[in-house]
């Protein structure tokens, strides 16, 4: 077997490559879009540096706050090219924001800014795709190739190497399996060479190009543990641990050190330390910016509901929101005051006809949850974030549906995943919560973002005359 180990540590700077490459784009880009535009009026070429300065430091920051970077083996060209462009569409804004601010905007060209824009896109897209390219061309995979061995059971590691290749990873190469399971030996799994026992290890490896060992043993079975750490004392080869917990639905599951004990994570929510942060800014900036643009819909709106029905403007009501707490969900009221005297909290269908004529456009179109960015604006819930329930529901639905009380690890939101996928209102409880979890487990500022895209997209289409 070949010895790629130089490979291996060429492949350590490809990440770094690629980001000096989009950086050296978004530079590259300012200063073409300098030189190519005769400028009518006297140029201050000192300005411009400092504002391709300002582009790259903020290209360097949003790309890698974005998961330009993220450290993944499937080098799919979409995923990465939709990242660049929602990254360079916040720089440009950022870009325009600060020249706003700084009140410097008429020391540059538009024509040049736009320029500078659209040379960033075509720069940063056929150095990605070029290089995206490459990396999944045949040469440059075998840099990051990992030849692997599974010591465990035969169960375990049938399951193990099934995930791996059904994601369709790249990069790991499942050499076979050594069976710790002396009850019954099968070299039937999934394609998974049967290396032997694990008395043979030790001379297996020896002669054998192996860069990591995968122990796939469950967690009972200690003494087999220690016996696989011991055979192995003196080898160099990566030891890693998979536990037999990846079945169970966990939410972004890790392992920490905390006192110098390894802490299996099995449940935690995304939203600490610094996305907690990103998350506040979003919502605050967000929320502040669409209640100020809305304020003309937010008095007609209002109005039209005070000469159309008897009651308040507003309506108050029970939610539960981030770690099981009640909030009160502010809306636009779209039934009468007493809709609800008789029957009590009801769950709301496609045939409920209790909502005014005008409360019926305003479900319809989504315009009776504008109110609930004051709740963002108060803490109570995020923009982004699977729907609250009321308490009544909460009681019932943590009974029915498995994992249901995970949703509340985040803020409450008013669109969400599940919404922008056609799981909204009376629709299947079990498929809106899996795409709740999903959005716990792949929690990012992009994501968001692509969600508030399309929430808005969705909401225009809906108002019809």
């Amino acid at each position: 077997m070949k010895d790629n180990t130089k490979f291996k540590e060429r492949f350590d700077l490809i990440q770094p490559l690629s980001q000096l490459l989009d950086l050296f784009s978004v530079a590259a880009a300012g200063v073409t879009a300098y030189l190519t535009r005769d400028f009518p009026i006297p140029v201050n070429p000192n300005a411009y540096i400092i504002a391709i300065a300002f582009g790259v430091l903020y290209a360097t920051i949003v790309f890698r706050l974005f998961g330009t970077y993220s450290a993944q083996n499937n080098y799919k060209i979409q995923y990465p090219l939709q990242r660049i462009i929602i990254s360079w569409l916040t720089v440009l804004a950022l870009l325009a924001l600060t020249a706003y601010i700084s009140k410097t905007g008429e020391y540059f060209s538009r024509l040049w800014f736009a320029l500078w824009a659209i040379y960033g896109f075509l720069l940063l897209l056929t150095f990605k795709i070029v290089f995206l390219g490459l990396l999944n061309s045949s040469y440059f995979r075998n840099w990051n190739h990992k030849n692997i061995v599974l010591v465990g059971t035969e169960k375990h590691s049938n399951l193990v190497s099934s995930r791996i290749k059904k994601a369709n990873i790249i990069g790991f190469n499942l050499l076979g399996y050594v069976n710790t399971d002396k009850s019954h030996n099968d070299n039937t799994a999934f394609n998974l060479q049967n290396l032997g026992e694990l008395k043979d290890l030790n001379s297996w490896i020896q002669d054998a190009k192996i860069d990591e060992i995968w122990i796939t043993v469950p967690l009972k079975d200690e003494d087999t543990i220690k016996e696989i750490l011991y055979l192995l004392r003196h080898s160099t080869i990566n030891i890693r641990m998979i536990p037999d917990i990846f079945e169970l639905r966990l939410l972004n599951q890790s392992i920490s050190d905390i006192a110098g004990i390894p802490v299996i994570n099995l449940c935690e929510s995304p939203m600490s330390g610094v996305n907690l942060l990103y998350k506040f800014l979003e919502d605050k900036f967000l929320s502040l910016f669409i209640l100020l643009l809305c304020l003309p819909i937010f008095l007609v709106i209002a109005i039209i509901i005070k000469l159309t029905s008897k009651g308040p403007i507003f309506y108050l009501q029970d939610r539960i929101g981030w770690n099981g707490k009640i909030f009160k969900i502010i809306k636009f009221r779209t039934m009468p005051v007493d809709a609800e005297v008789n029957s009590g909290p009801v769950w709301s269908t496609a045939e409920d006809n209790r909502a005014t004529a005008f409360g019926a456009f305003l479900r319809r179109t989504s315009l009776d949850e504008l109110p609930q960015f004051l709740n963002v604006l108060m803490g109570d819930m995020s923009i982004v974030g699977p729907r609250p329930e009321r308490p009544e529901f909460v009681h019932e639905f943590k009974e029915l549906i498995p994992g249901y009380m995970k949703k509340h690890m985040v803020k409450a939101g008013i669109t969400g995943w599940a919404q922008i996928n056609g799981w909204r209102g009376d629709t299947d409880l079990q498929s809106r919560i899996s795409h709740d979890l999903y959005y716990i487990e792949n929690w990012s500022l992009m994501l968001d973002l692509k969600i508030i895209a399309l929430t808005a997209m969705q909401s225009l289409i809906q108002i019809k005359p």
